[in-house]
């Protein structure tokens, strides 16, 4: 092995060379994972968000799930009410109906009991 200058001056720039490189390979690698954290990080955030708000729509859904079955029970019994006032309403057609043959009846009974007389 000889000494020679050259050589060194060769071998130290390919080291120092090497080394400027590996530097700036690991800042760049550096600076990579620091932006994929800051993303993770942005995203985690925005997980933690979405599930609050899924969970506010849940929230908001059985909510008016419950509404919608009073509605449905209420309707039920506005449904039963029309119902019976349909009814109700039958049975006064059908007394007045009766009300006027009874007047009609009685008007012939009249007219024949007064009209044997």
């Amino acid at each position: 092995m000889q000494w020679n200058p050259l050589n060194l001056f060769e071998k130290w720039i390919s080291e120092h060379g090497s080394a400027a490189i590996l530097r700036d390979h690991n800042a760049l690698l550096k600076s990579q994972k620091e932006a994929l954290e800051a993303k993770i990080s942005a995203l985690n955030a925005e997980i933690e968000s979405l599930k609050k708000e899924r969970e506010a729509f849940k929230t908001q859904a059985e909510n008016l799930q419950a509404e919608l079955d009073v509605a449905n029970k209420e309707i039920k019994k506005l449904d039963s009410v029309r119902v019976a006032l349909k009814d109700q309403t039958q049975l006064q057609n059908r007394i007045t109906q009766l009300e006027a043959m009874n007047r009609d009846l009685e008007a012939q009974l009249r007219g024949k009991l007064l009209g044997g007389w």
